[in-house]
């Protein structure tokens, strides 16, 4: 499954719209101590990153990923597993 079916998928089955979205990457930066982390500073990006989640920087798509609440996985072809 490609990352952007991934990513559609997972906001379909929170029943978020992108904006929700938008708003929770937001919360997220901001608790990190991004205070001008807001809807509109973000919301071009990440609604690019729904279209072509491969052409937008890796942390936008890090940020909508935990915002939803997952993670990213590497696996290497040896039997280590890496968790970022």
């Amino acid at each position: 499954m490609a990352r952007k079916d991934v990513l559609l998928a997972r906001r379909s089955a929170l029943g978020w719209s992108e904006y929700r979205v938008v708003q929770e990457v937001c919360k997220l930066r901001q608790a990190r101590g991004d205070q001008e982390a807001t809807v509109v500073k973000y919301q071009s990006s990440i609604n690019k990153a729904f279209r072509d989640p491969d052409n937008v920087k890796v942390r936008i798509v890090d940020d909508i990923i935990e915002a939803m609440g997952g993670e990213q996985v590497i696996r290497w072809n040896n039997p280590e597993e890496v968790v970022l």
